[in-house]
């Protein structure tokens, strides 16, 4: 088994993620990282994926609103946010990242969508959003990374309406999240919720 510091040098990180700030963290997740991810989520687009399942879940929370904001946390390159935002064309959708690289993909996209925006977020401090302002807050496979797992958690809940719907997906039942759990737990110094 690996100490922590020879996997995070494997992995290319300078620091455990416990040991940076915010900040820092952000300014790690660099362009090409923002790439490799891009890739990675075009995985989700398949019929079983998370998208698929979230976009449901989604159009059945605000069936009966006109025009709801739907807050899409951790949305890295712009998803789920673009796919909710075509499939609910009254909906404004909003997709946030801490990583700059990752919001300016996502402002890319969401140039596409009329009905969709970018901005740079910190989960653990949803500024930007006033209590009790939103009707949906999405967050596919997102609530592992920041340091303080609760605090972003409850930041979720702070924003959304009187009766809004949390939408998130984790990493439970894939075969090799075993492996990856054990990995994050080395690098970050705690499991992923």
């Amino acid at each position: 088994r690996q100490s922590s510091s020879s996997t995070r040098r494997w992995l290319g990180l300078r620091a455990s993620a416990s040991e940076l700030s915010l900040e820092k963290q952000a300014a790690s997740f660099d362009a090409e990282q923002a790439a490799l991810y891009s890739r990675m989520a075009d995985n989700h687009r398949h019929p079983q994926g998370p998208w698929k399942v979230m976009l449901e879940a989604v159009q059945g929370a605000v069936a009966d609103s006109a025009n709801p904001t739907i807050l899409d946390l951790a949305s890295g390159p712009g998803e789920p946010a673009a796919t909710i935002a075509r499939a609910i064309p009254g909906a404004s959708v909003i997709a946030t990242d801490i990583s700059p690289d990752m919001v300016a993909t996502a402002a890319k996209v969401a140039a596409t969508l009329p009905n969709m925006k970018a901005e740079a977020c910190d989960m653990e401090a949803i500024s930007a959003h006033s209590d009790g302002s939103l009707d949906v807050v999405t967050c596919c496979y997102g609530f592992m990374f920041p340091p303080n797992k609760e605090k972003a958690i409850e930041e979720a809940f702070r924003v959304l309406k009187p009766g809004g719907t949390l939408v998130a997906t984790t990493w439970n039942n894939v075969i090799m999240m075993t492996m990856l759990r054990d990995l994050m737990t080395s690098v970050l110094g705690s499991p992923p919720p």
